[in-house]
């Protein structure tokens, strides 16, 4: 009966220092195989955690919330492990057991920055701004200077509310970085000046933190359905095409409005200024063509000519759209459909909210399609979305080229 030999000590040290090895030169498969093969004969919190963060690194969060608990069982108090492990559940997006583990970490270490930011940042997703606020100001009592808290702090303040508190912060972030174009905006909207448009650099940073919970935020939280409510508009209306050749979905974000009109398009390219949100929409095999960039930046240079435009909640980061109106209908065909939202104004054309979005009036629109070769073929009052536990009133449009 053959037996295998255990392997001794030192034998089990040189193969736990390739795996090392391997791991830190980024060749994973042989890193985890070596780490597996040690599990063999010995278990440690060590093994535990690096199987942890080549599952994390391999976006295998599951598999990862199980290593490091595994680790945890035998190291009870492990900074590391217990910091990981709650990285890992909000990956997988269980917040409050994320937050739970950022307290068993801070319990052990109170000033632990990165723990408290996280912590923060999981309220944050929950919307319990109170909560995000309390734990970021925490941060700044031990590093005042720390810019990405500085930040949060000013964003939850602003969305819960507390306008003069997230001024401030806004202006502490301009103080430590003048050319902050997302923080410039922001103090433009507290305070009430008027400008045109959103900074790119505001929407592509927004929407790149927001990417990773966008859907269940703006779709079971907001109760968001715009791209839903434009394709029920175009089916009422018996004269426009129940199929499109060739469409395009501006600021697509995670591709809704692609889900929503996906079954009426052969074809469907879409374009956002965040990466992250156009890496979720492409693993949703909607479109042909994905491509990072801005609306003017896209039909300026695109020799392409569609027949159907979809703008869901996009023009809330623009005020004054006539050259967007402009450059949309030249590339598009004279059959065309372009249909869109917008916040609803009560005041000027358009104005900045405190929130850092646009509303603009139904006038204003109805002046501009007019303007620029469009015809308004119908306009219906709508909720957008709710905002804290409000709707948001606006309107859903139907263009056509004249």
């Amino acid at each position: 009966m053959n037996s295998v030999k255990q392997p001794s000590e030192e034998q089990l040290t040189e193969i736990f220092v390739t795996a090392c090895t391997h791991h830190n030169d980024g060749d994973l498969t042989t890193a985890r195989k070596l780490y597996n093969l040690l599990l063999e004969y010995v278990d440690s919190p060590l093994i535990r955690y690096n199987l942890g963060l080549i599952a994390y690194e391999g976006k295998n969060y599951a598999e990862a919330v199980d290593q490091f608990k595994q680790g945890l069982i035998m190291d009870p108090d492990d900074q590391d492990i217990l910091f990981n492990l709650a990285l890992s559940y909000k990956a997988c997006g269980e917040q409050s057991t994320a937050i739970e583990y950022y307290k068993k970490l801070l319990a052990l270490a109170p000033n632990h920055i990165d723990a408290l930011f996280n912590l923060a940042g999981c309220y944050r997703d929950l919307l319990d701004d109170d909560s995000a606020i309390k734990f970021y100001e925490k941060i700044l009592t031990l590093k005042e200077d720390f810019a990405p808290a500085i930040n949060n702090a000013a964003y939850c303040c602003q969305r819960a509310g507390k306008h003069s508190k997230a001024l401030s912060y806004y202006r502490q972030i301009v103080k430590l970085r003048p050319d902050n174009e997302a923080a410039q905006h922001m103090i433009a909207a507290l305070e009430g000046t008027t400008v045109n448009t959103t900074p790119e650099a505001y929407v592509r940073e927004t929407f790149d933190d927001y990417a990773a919970h966008y859907e269940t935020s703006l779709v079971d939280q907001l109760d968001y359905s715009v791209p839903e409510k434009l394709r029920a508009a175009i089916q009422s209306h018996s004269e426009l095409p129940s199929h499109f050749t060739l469409a395009m979905d501006l600021g697509c974000g995670t591709g809704l409005s692609g889900a929503a009109f996906g079954d009426c398009v052969a074809e469907f390219h879409g374009i956002d200024l965040s990466k992250k949100m156009l890496e979720i929409a492409a693993t949703k095999n909607i479109y042909k063509e994905l491509v990072q960039t801005g609306i003017m930046e896209y039909f300026s240079g695109t020799q392409r000519h569609y027949d159907l435009i979809i703008a869901a909640d996009v023009f809330g980061y623009i005020g004054e759209l006539k050259e967007t109106f402009v450059q949309i209908r030249k590339k598009t065909l004279s059959e065309a459909v372009f249909c869109f939202s917008t916040e609803r104004s009560d005041g000027a054309q358009f104005t900045l909210g405190a929130t850092g979005r646009f509303a603009h009036h139904p006038n204003y629109i109805n002046q501009l399609a007019k303007a620029t070769g469009w015809a308004v073929l119908a306009k219906t009052a709508t909720e957008l979305r709710k905002e804290k536990g409000k709707w948001i009133k606006g309107d859903l449009w139907i263009l056509r080229p004249m």
